[in-house]
């Protein structure tokens, strides 16, 4: 087994969800700093704190240069090769580079490492085990190494991340310290996103994150979606009740943020477009848990049988427990990035009855897309305790190495803040384990979003196969 000491970490609190990190991993002989979490030896250097950044206030401190020229596309010195046509997968030698070099922030690139950021609520969100992102966190690129001796644009990786403690206010303070010495962030949680991408864009900060709402997102040049968006899976949503419960009334619980405002619109369209029946949308607070019981009434007096739950992993096994405890029959559509078995863990038997959408596809399912997973959980005997979470790391490990070997396809080893995401807007993004993902100028959210389809089963408390890359229904 590969010496932890390598990672310098005890307490590796560092991926809330297991979907924050577009590159939450490392090769032997980098670290992975979780930047202001106690109980890590040797972190990343220290970032002063920063005051919140507001719409309209002035960004003080040492960032890159907000102020320089718009980003430049990409420029092809080859007439037989178009902007926007991939040139190498990420396990495909880079030929020379095509593209010319324009940009000019080299921010968090040295001669020998690249170093990304994140932030996550690992606080306030779901109940997770900090031991798996230890053991996991790094493992796709420990078996990169193994395999093949490859490296990253010919350097390491290093990651700095910080807990944004499931508040809007907090993501901001941590993402523009993040955002200073990070060449790239990413985060999960509808809340921190909508808080973090203004001030990437503002910063001309590439920004990576697990599709949530898109109503603060809309139009922000420098952030992309790696999955699904809330709305998105909407539309998807009203399908998969219209094919899979004819005839049953459906209700809605939501976190009451604006944030969340689009995915319930969207839902609701999706479902009238559909012709299914519908009660109503009920929107609690972020806080507290009075109101369990009262929705849970009230959704089973209203004759719904089937409930979209787009709330956090402890609200969603609270109130699935409350409704069981009242003998309400309810199937329950979770709806988040992705469906963790530890959530099945907390929340079964209760959850029982429930279907999710997923990023990564369930573990029943895994050789068949992805063998080597399974061959380097073996090879650096890897727990099989949460080992779906393992998965979630390694595939956004993977997304991660398709962007930057396509970057070196395309521009060679100069890595620049302002080249990268103009490369990332022309890419058809095809890991064959999460969903493909395709991008334009006009599209940061992604124009083909699919899902992997993944059922409740209490009796194992995992979840399993219910269709693979799924695009509707």
């Amino acid at each position: 087994m590969r010496d932890r000491s390598l990672m310098r970490i005890r307490v590796a609190a560092l991926c809330a969800l297991g979907v924050a990190l577009a590159a939450c991993g490392q090769k032997p002989g980098v670290h992975l700093a979780a930047q202001g979490q106690a109980g890590v030896d040797n972190p990343a250097p220290a970032v002063a704190p920063a005051p919140t950044v507001g719409p309209g206030e002035a960004v003080t401190g040492p960032v890159s240069d907000p102020t320089a020229g718009p980003a430049v596309g990409p420029v092809t010195t080859d007439p037989q090769q178009p902007v926007g046509q991939p040139t190498a997968g990420p396990n495909e030698p880079a030929p020379g580079p095509r593209w010319q070099v324009t940009g000019s922030d080299r921010t968090g690139v040295t001669d020998t490492t690249i170093t990304l950021a994140a932030h996550a609520p690992v606080t306030g969100a779901a109940p997770l085990p900090a031991v798996v992102f230890e053991e996991s966190a790094d493992l796709y690129w420990r078996w990169l190494a193994h395999t093949t001796g490859e490296k990253v644009l010919g350097r390491d990786i290093e990651i700095v991340f910080q807990d944004d403690r499931y508040t809007p206010t907090t993501a901001r303070q941590v993402c523009r310290q993040l955002m200073q010495v990070g060449f790239s962030i990413t985060g999960v949680g509808a809340d921190g996103i909508a808080a973090c991408a203004p001030l990437a864009e503002q910063l001309r900060v590439p920004y990576i994150a697990f599709g949530a709402d898109e109503a603060a997102l809309a139009g922000n040049p420098w952030y992309f979606a790696i999955s699904a968006t809330y709305p998105q899976q909407g539309d998807l949503w009203a399908q998969y009740v219209r094919a899979n419960f004819p005839g049953q009334k459906v209700g809605a619980i939501a976190i009451d943020t604006v944030n969340w405002d689009a995915a319930v619109d969207a839902w609701e369209a999706g479902l009238g477009r559909e012709g299914v029946v519908f009660s109503e949308a009920l929107r609690h607070p972020r806080e507290g848990t009075d109101w369990y019981a009262p929705f849970a009434r009230r959704l089973n007096d209203d004759g719904v049988q089937v409930v979209y739950a787009l709330t956090s992993p402890l609200h969603l096994i609270r109130f699935a427990q409350v409704a069981r405890d009242n003998d309400f029959d309810f199937h329950l559509l979770y709806i988040a990035p992705g469906a963790l078995n530890g959530i099945l863990e907390n929340g079964c038997p209760a959850m029982g009855n429930a279907t999710s959408f997923s990023t990564w596809p369930s573990l029943d399912v895994v050789d068949q897309l992805d063998p080597e997973f399974m061959q380097a959980v073996e090879e650096f005997d890897i727990s099989r305790t949460n080992l779906d979470l393992s998965l979630a790391l390694w595939g956004v490990n993977k997304y991660a190495h398709h962007l930057l070997a396509e970057y070196e396809a395309r521009y060679g080893r100069d890595l620049t803040r302002e080249d990268f995401r103009a490369m990332v807007e022309t890419l058809t993004v095809r890991t064959g384990l999460f969903p493909e993902q395709v991008y334009s100028p006009s599209n940061h959210f992604g124009t083909r979003p699919g899902v992997h389809v993944v059922t409740a089963n209490c009796d194992r408390e995992i979840w399993e196969n219910g269709g693979l890359f799924q695009t509707s229904f």
